[in-house]
């Protein structure tokens, strides 16, 4: 099941007091409230929504891996804004003052990783790094031609396994696939159709975030350039 991350339609489980595991404060962010939307195979890897519903500025500190999305609102890290579709990464161990916007609500993932000795500086997801481009796909799940793809890992942790990045791909079709990750995506540019076996087609366009479940079996149809901000675990 294809789960999307409207904050306004999105159903139970209702929300939680607090913030997501892997952020400590202070102050302030005790009052605001999330909801786990996906909880993966790994306990500690979760995927949902967060409303910092709490003081306007908090210091906090990452106790592991914290990917944020901003999809209402805005919010400022160490003093930079972050608006609607804009994302980062607060690594491990990471410190910084946070502010947020009235009304503002966060797509987010958690990763443990006690082992991580990179950067414990906040990073920003950019849209316009520069892409590597991909080798070709398996020619036995295409329909239609070969598309073009490129990609960029931003950040992953000591396991590899949990990642964050930019993929864009040209148009293309592809047969059903079971996916071999969770993975939450936020389209920046265009759209594609989606089919799930006894499911409604599941269409999603710019600026509509949504995750695909491990395991999903999901067939794939675009017909422009799709370019996502992605995080993933498996």
């Amino acid at each position: 099941m294809i789960i999307d991350f409207n904050p306004s339609d999105t159903p139970a489980p209702p929300f939680t007091v607090g913030a997501p595991e892997t952020i400590a404060s202070a102050s302030g962010l005790a009052e605001g409230s999330y909801r786990i939307l996906h909880q993966s195979s790994r306990s500690d890897v979760a995927f949902g929504i967060w409303r910092p519903n709490g003081a306007a500025e908090a210091k906090v500190r990452a106790t592991g891996h914290l990917f944020v999305l901003v999809l209402a609102g805005g919010v400022r890290i160490d003093g930079a804004r972050l608006g609607k579709g804009q994302s980062l990464v607060l690594p491990c161990g990471a410190e910084c003052v946070l502010e947020h916007e009235p009304a503002t609500e966060l797509a987010f993932s958690t990763c443990r990783d006690e082992a991580y000795q990179g950067p414990r500086v906040p990073l920003l997801i950019d849209m316009e790094a520069e892409l590597a481009v991909l080798p070709p796909m398996s020619a036995d799940i295409l329909v239609g031609p070969q598309p073009r793809q490129s990609s960029r890992l931003a950040f992953a942790d000591t396991s590899g396994l949990w990642k964050v990045g930019v993929w864009e791909s040209e148009p293309y079709q592809r047969r059903a696939l079971s996916y071999l990750k969770d993975e939450l995506m936020y389209f920046h540019e265009g759209s594609t159709m989606m089919q799930v076996d006894g499911e409604a087609p599941h269409h999603a366009g710019a600026h509509s975030p949504f995750l695909v479940p491990k395991g999903t079996p999901a067939d794939w149809k675009s017909e422009q350039l799709v370019k996502k901000v992605y995080c993933s675990y498996g």
